[in-house]
């Protein structure tokens, strides 16, 4: 249960597979140390990936691709965990959260899939993303 100086948020981060850039999962990549090799064959499999847009039988020329992780790749869901990851470690890092159980675990993000639910407990954080309402 929450005092009535905590709060929690969840985010839910709808159509986040086509928000993920191709660079920042590169990087993310490279920064939790996987091999250049590993690294390369993944930008192979997004090297020169491009869409194009049909609307009432008319088809644009094609459009360059440089955010998403590929729908249907069964590799995908762990691409996107890793990009969300980082985002969760800051938020674990920069945020009070709740104290939880008989020990007092700290707890700031708790996150399924695409879906995080963060715990703010600082007046200060209220207004995280925009949302000021205190939760009940």
């Amino acid at each position: 249960m929450l005092t009535s100086q905590g709060h929690h948020r969840v985010a839910d981060f709808k159509a986040a597979f086509g928000n993920i850039s191709h660079t920042c999962l590169f990087a993310m990549l490279k920064n939790y140390g996987f091999s250049e090799h590993f690294i390369y064959r993944i930008q192979k499999m997004y090297e020169n990936a491009t869409s194009f847009i049909q609307i009432n039988g008319h088809i644009s020329s094609t459009l360059p691709i440089r955010c998403s992780v590929r729908q249907g790749c069964p590799f995908s869901m762990q691409l996107f965990a890793l990009c969300v990851n980082h985002l969760l470690c800051i938020l674990d890092d920069k945020l009070s959260g709740i104290r939880v159980g008989r020990r007092g675990d700290k707890t700031t993000v708790v996150a399924y899939a695409d879906d995080v639910t963060i715990f703010i407990i600082s007046p200060k954080y209220r207004t995280l993303y925009g949302v000021t309402r205190p939760s009940s």
